[in-house]
């Protein structure tokens, strides 16, 4: 039977398990505050014109194809669900799509080996199917390495152009290549020329349709500006530590094997395989270095690490099997370790599991290898450590992690709030909870950091961080109130974002509110108390009367 098992089963098996897992999970897991916010994004264009109607966050080309499932039902909930599984539903296209491209550049069991890896990450797993562009990004930013790599230039130019439609992160993508091309100028500079040709006519007729749609000084802004002030911002920096750690606590391998995935170029120099580290080394650079650490970040790694590691293992396929020219010993020298050095530093600094060590024998057994091809069995230890540090303890550690995604009182939350404004009246929860309506409150619609600090001190943050295609109008605390009081919300949401508001804020709603459920809080003025309230709140909250006494 294991005769019989070649790499096809192989990606099927795979292919088949990802479906599986997602079918149980997208109506078990919690919406994210973001996937809630990007779903109120998406409604809009259902509804209205980007940069005519309302100022878009991202390009729109992503947003366009996530909105189908919301024609499908109205329910507050399914289409959420449905959006879900429409990326689940392109990703594995892709997949097997990526898969069989790569399996003819690099050795099937390679990419197979690589896909097992990817896909046993909680970070894939999760933030793979969130309802979010960057996944699709990814897969454009990969189909266009591929199309390199295939000697497809005109592809990969528009795949690189498409991609940049979906969401401007595309532009890594559009550097790592470039970087990647310019080192190689000699042999690449006609491919250089072409695809940064292709890219730039498909992003120019997108500027020019948006721009006469609403004004080139608006789509300027949206596009280019304000993902340009995001750079700047260093308002995450306190939480970058703790960030990190949870990125490698869920699936590491690829980030310890990084430095180590060098040596297979000087076992065996290809202009492609020097194309596939640079493009893959400038990509893991910019995350590390960039100012929101975030874990769902990591989605934009997926391609890199597809090539890099399907060229690797395929190098180290091929060391196990056949001799291979001798290295230099001291570069060989230093690039172990280097790789060691880089995976104790690692896994110390950040306090992971202390299996991960295991990991730092795999660049002594390549350099023994390399140095003595005599000796036997190194093959199977390296695969025994590679499949048990990447593959079973992070699966593992996902049945740890099993709890934390039950999403059933944040859906139960979300259906109460629903049921509830049908009878009329404003809700704020610091984020979008329902997609097909705005919260009441604007200086509390988008609570995020940079909003936060503003409402806390306005003189100490720059209204330059403060974008209206968030969703934020900057509001001090005395406009905050002002507003609260003028047109409460017939109910807030104790969300975690709400608790980091200032005292007077809280303080109001704690005065003001009483919980009717869970995390939902509603207004209960008393006319003796309150005689400033609009006689309109007051209607209200006696239809909330009626629905209490129930």
């Amino acid at each position: 039977m294991l005769a019989a098992f070649r790499p096809l089963h192989g990606f099927l098996l795979l292919g088949f398990a990802y479906g599986l897992f997602q079918c149980w999970y997208i109506p078990y897991a919690s919406f994210s505050a973001d996937e809630l916010w990007t779903a109120f994004h998406i409604y809009q264009y259902t509804e209205h014109l980007p940069y005519r109607d309302f100022l878009p966050y991202k390009t729109t080309l992503g947003y366009y194809l996530l909105t189908f499932p919301f024609f499908l039902s109205h329910d507050i909930l399914n289409p959420l669900f449905y959006v879900r599984a429409e990326i689940m539903g392109i990703n594995l296209i892709l997949l097997g799509l990526a898969s069989y491209w790569a399996c003819r550049i690099f050795q099937p069991k390679a990419v197979l080996l690589t896909l097992a890896l990817l896909l046993s990450s909680e970070l894939f797993l999760a933030y793979s199917v969130e309802i979010r562009v960057d996944m699709l990004t990814s897969w454009l930013g990969l189909l266009s390495v591929m199309g390199i790599l295939s000697n497809r230039p005109k592809l990969a130019g528009l795949a690189l152009g498409i991609g940049f439609l979906v969401s401007q992160k595309a532009l890594w993508f559009w550097a790592a290549i470039d970087f990647a091309l310019i080192i190689q100028w000699s042999s690449r500079k006609q491919a250089l020329l072409l695809i940064n040709l292709i890219a730039l006519i498909t992003l120019s007729i997108y500027v020019l349709l948006a721009s006469y749609v609403s004004s080139f000084e608006v789509v300027w802004r949206n596009i280019f500006y304000e993902a340009y002030l995001q750079t700047l911002s260093h308002g995450y920096n306190l939480i970058r530590y703790v960030c990190w750690q949870t990125i490698l606590q869920n699936g590491p391998i690829f980030l310890f094997l990084w430095p180590l995935t060098l040596l297979g170029f000087f076992i065996n120099k290809t202009p492609q395989r020097l194309f596939i580290f640079l493009f893959s080394s400038f990509l893991i650079l910019r995350l590390l270095t960039y100012p929101q650490p975030f874990p769902y970040q990591m989605v934009f790694l997926a391609p890199a690490f597809f090539l890099l590691f399907s060229d690797f293992f395929s190098e180290c396929f091929a060391l196990f099997n056949k001799p291979i020219p001798s290295i230099h010993p001291k570069l060989l020298f230093w690039l172990t370790a280097v790789s060691i050095f880089w995976i104790l530093g690692i896994t110390t600094s950040f306090g992971l599991l202390r299996g991960y060590y295991l990991v730092a024998l795999l660049p002594l057994i390549l350099a023994f290898k390399i140095s003595k091809p005599q000796l036997p069995a190194l093959g199977v230890t390296f695969g025994i450590i590679i499949i048990f540090t990447g593959l079973i303890y992070p699966l593992l550690h996902l049945t740890t992690l099993i709890n934390l995604f039950n999403g059933q009182y944040q859906f139960s939350m979300i259906r109460l709030t629903d049921q509830l404004l049908k009878q009329g009246g404003g809700y704020t929860a610091g984020t979008p909870i329902l997609y097909n309506k705005d919260q009441s409150i604007v200086g509390l619609k988008n609570l995020i950091n940079a909003s936060v600090l503003y409402i806390i001190d306005p003189k100490k943050t720059s209204k330059n961080e403060l974008f209206a295609s968030l969703n934020i109008t900057p509001q001090t605390q005395a406009e905050i109130l002002k507003d609260l009081e003028k047109n409460p919300p017939m109910l807030y949401i104790n969300s975690y974002r709400i608790l980091e508001l200032p005292f007077s804020i809280k303080h109001f709603f704690h005065t003001h509110y009483q919980q009717y459920s869970g995390s939902v809080y509603i207004y209960t003025p008393l006319k003796s108390k309150f005689p400033e309230v609009p006689h309109k709140a007051n209607d209200n909250w006696a239809q909330m009367l009626k629905l209490i006494t129930l």
